[in-house]
């Protein structure tokens, strides 16, 4: 009934979906509207996000992705300050709503055995700038209460912390593939998630999943 889809940023993936939308109408006479999910403002990508250097104003892959964004037949995202910057855009923008599906997080919690508080950050290289928001408080964990926490970071280990793996203060895990990381997550069992957000027009951009996410978990979300 329809085409969704992510952004695409290369005039091959870009031309496979205009294609499809084309191929449907003249082969079997279906009108699939293309609908193009986003949650990221491009216009707006802090320079600590390593995509900054891949999505510049002017470089092809962003313009690729501004042109299919106006030639779609709707644009969906959950954020309503991204949906307004995508208006202008293309004012088929619509805001749907966050949601998760408790089946998938239906996961037993194990009993911790080792009695420390359990801190976890989940984030990419990405949130470099979000991350080093914590770092002074991160080593004031660490330098008081580092027999009575361990911190889990997930997805990037920042530079500063890799001392504190090799102490067993910290322990970094990599991503897992969906739906497995709702299981692994349950697993870490964290009392206490972070979720640091620099206040930039990208970041105001971004809704509330993660927060989401940790009540999921089973832990609170800061």
């Amino acid at each position: 009934d329809a085409i969704w889809s992510t952004i695409p940023f290369e005039p091959q993936r870009a031309a496979t979906l205009l294609g499809i939308r084309e191929a449907l109408y003249r082969v079997r006479g279906v009108d699939a509207p293309l609908i193009l999910d986003i949650d990221d403002l491009l216009s707006e990508i802090p320079t600590y996000n390593i995509a900054s250097k891949h999505l510049k104003k002017a470089s092809d892959r962003t313009k690729i992705a501004l042109a299919i964004l106006r030639e779609a037949d709707a644009i969906t995202t959950t954020c309503r300050f991204l949906a307004e910057k995508m208006a202008p855009i293309n004012d088929r923008t619509f805001i749907l709503p966050n949601c998760v599906e408790p089946p998938m997080w239906d996961h037993p919690r194990p009993l911790k055995n080792d009695g420390k508080v359990r801190v976890l950050w989940t984030g990419s290289s990405a949130r470099w700038g979000d991350i080093m928001m914590m770092k002074e408080t991160l080593f004031w964990l660490h330098d008081k209460y580092h027999d009575k926490v361990k911190l889990i970071l997930t997805g990037t280990c920042p530079e500063f912390a890799v001392p504190w793996v090799e102490q067993g203060f910290a322990f970094v895990t990599q991503w897992a593939p969906i739906p497995d990381s709702m299981q692994v997550m349950r697993y870490i069992a964290p009392d206490i998630g972070l979720a640091p957000l620099l206040p930039n027009d990208f970041n105001r951009s971004k809704s509330p999943l993660k927060y989401l996410d940790h009540a999921m978990i089973g832990c609170a979300g800061i």
